[in-house]
Order: C-alpha cells, then sequence, then structure tokens
C-alpha cells in the first residue's frame, strides 16, 4: 500500500492503470483490494502465503487469485514464482532478530 500511495504522490492516480506490482510475498486481502480499487492491473509474486505462514508459523489468509476471481476489475494475479533467494530472504528476516516474535508483517526490526 505504501507502494500504492508512493506512485500517486510522485506521478498521479493515472500511472496505476498502467502499473504491475511486483511483490516478495502474496498480497493480503487488504493489499490485493487496494491494488484492484486503485486501478493495478497486475500483480506478481513470489512467496506464497502458506510459504510464509511456515516460516513464520502465522498469517495465512483468503488467497489473492479467488479475492481477483471474485472481483470484475480483471486484475491479473502471478504467483507464486519460485525463486530461492526471496525465500532466503524471508527465512532470514521471518527467523532472526526481534522479527520472529512480531506477528504483523509491518514490522521492520529493531
Amino acid at each position: 500500500m505504501s507502494a500504492i500511495q508512493s506512485a500517486i504522490q510522485k506521478h498521479g492516480a493515472e500511472i496505476l492503470t498502467r502499473a504491475h506490482l511486483i511483490s516478495s510475498n502474496e498480497p493480503c486481502p487488504m493489499c490485493i483490494g487496494a491494488c484492484i480499487w486503485s486501478g493495478i492491473p497486475e500483480v506478481s509474486y513470489f512467496i506464497s502465503q502458506e510459504q510464509v505462514e511456515a516460516i513464520r508459523g502465522w498469517g495465512k489468509f483468503m488467497p489473492a487469485k479467488k479475492i481477483a476471481e471474485a472481483d470484475d476489475s480483471g486484475i491479473i494475479i502471478h504467483g507464486p514464482i519460485e525463486n530461492e533467494e526471496m525465500l532466503k530472504a524471508h527465512q532470514t528476516f521471518w527467523t532472526t532478530g526481534t522479527n520472529s516474535s512480531c506477528k504483523h508483517s509491518i514490522h521492520l526490526g529493531d
């Protein structure tokens, strides 16, 4: 959602209708909803919610593709896209420092 807000502030809302959002992990329902409502036509992600849940032990939501299918915007969702480096980055982030004890995705470390 921060990326959407930043794009609007820097380039105007119209740019989102030509955007392709790429995310490290599958967007949660709120984030995929923001993509739909802002007119983003395409979203790609690397790590599935199931993979993130397996790493951190919580956080499975309604899949982004199911939300997109229920909507008439025509948004296209790609993922998960296999990428070992992205998986390692999530494993490191969610298992080191204070990140492993936090129960929300917006925590960014010490």
